[in-house]
Order: structure tokens, then sequence, then C-alpha cells
């Protein structure tokens, strides 16, 4: 939630809602900026890309919602955040339950005897601490121009345990298992009279 004026916000947190009672919690702040892409870690935390107004101190953090309400920024501890493209894209991440590995993607564009262009793509786990790559789960090229292509690989959610992320990357949508995009029953493709091309999907 977020309540902005012309300038900057004045008002913006996350809100918590306890389905089974109703209940609500709210973590605020009046820095200027707000959160984006929330995302469960756990049964406990919760991560989200804070982007601020002023452009700097942007990134990914982990707010733990058996804290007590107070500042967002003060309550929420920094994590290892993707790389931000040259367009200023920056790739959705996930947490894993046990919050040590954060899971993204990577989309390098490339140029090939000046008239060839594309891009290499890569999902990959990070240390949530040090930002260091631990793996890389799965790879893939595409052509074209790298504009449209920077934004088409992303990791949309996490299997049960952390395992298994679904994903959309050049438009294969899946859950990423041994290294392979499996095409789940019931996924649309663009070819199927559903709707494809969807970036809000959950296990």
């Amino acid at each position: 939630m977020w309540d902005c004026g012309q300038y900057r916000c004045q008002h913006t947190g996350i809100r918590v809602v306890n389905l089974a009672t109703g209940a609500i919690t709210i973590w605020s702040t009046h820095a200027n900026g707000a959160p984006f892409n929330g995302s469960w870690v756990g049964d406990n935390a919760v991560a989200f890309e804070w982007q601020p107004g002023t452009g700097r101190g942007a990134g990914y953090r982990v707010l733990p919602v058996s804290s007590a309400p107070a500042d967002l920024l003060t309550a929420s501890q920094p994590i290892a955040s993707p790389r931000a493209v040259s367009t200023g894209y920056v790739p959705d991440a996930l947490v894993t339950p046990d919050g040590k590995t954060v899971i993204t993607s990577e989309v390098v564009p490339f140029t090939h005897l000046l008239f060839v262009h594309g891009a290499v793509a890569r999902i990959v786990e990070l240390n949530a601490r040090t930002g260091h790559l631990e793996r890389t789960l799965y790879t893939a090229s595409a052509d074209g121009q790298s504009d449209s292509l920077v934004q088409s690989c992303n990791v949309l959610s996490l299997g049960p345990g952390g395992q298994h992320p679904l994903v959309d990357c050049f438009s294969k949508l899946g859950a990423l298992v041994d290294g392979q995009i499996v095409t789940l029953p019931g996924f649309p493709s663009p070819s199927s009279s559903g709707i494809s091309g969807q970036q809000a999907i959950t296990w």
C-alpha cells in the first residue's frame, strides 16, 4: 500500500492480513519510496523490492512478520539483490524458506557480426547474504532486440520447500526441474486458446 503525492510518498508500507481472524498488521514508513514485488519467505517473513524515490538504497529486503509493527525499513533487513540491466530493469527475485538463497534471473544482451542480436538468460541461485553465485539452474538464449528480451526471463514463484521454481523464460513457461523447464498440466501456451504470457502464477 502507498499514498503518494506529486513528488513523494507520504505513507508507504506492507499490510499483512490474517485470513483466519481478519487481523491486520501494518509496517509503514515515511521514507520516500515504496515496496514492490512482495513474496512469502516461508511462513514467517515477506521479501519485497524497495524502490526509493531518491534512487539510493534500492534493493530487496526481508521483513519478519512475527515482529511487532515498526518502521518498514528499520524492521526489515537487506538481502542480495539481482543486478539491474542497462535499461534500469531489475529482475524479480524470490527467497527460499530458510532465507539463505535468492533465486532470480540474469539476462545479458549480445550482438554477433553486427547484425545478429539476442540475449543469454540464466536462472541462478545467489547467496542471500553475500550475493555470490551458488548455482546456475537454467540457461537459454534467444534472438531479437535486447530491449524486448531483457524482461523476458523471470522467476514467478517457488514450489513447496523452495524447490522447482516456476519460470517464464523466452516463451517457455513451467516448472524448472533438473535444468529443464517442464510444462505442467493446465499451463496455456501461445498456440492454445488459454491466456498465455501471464506472470502471476504460484504453486
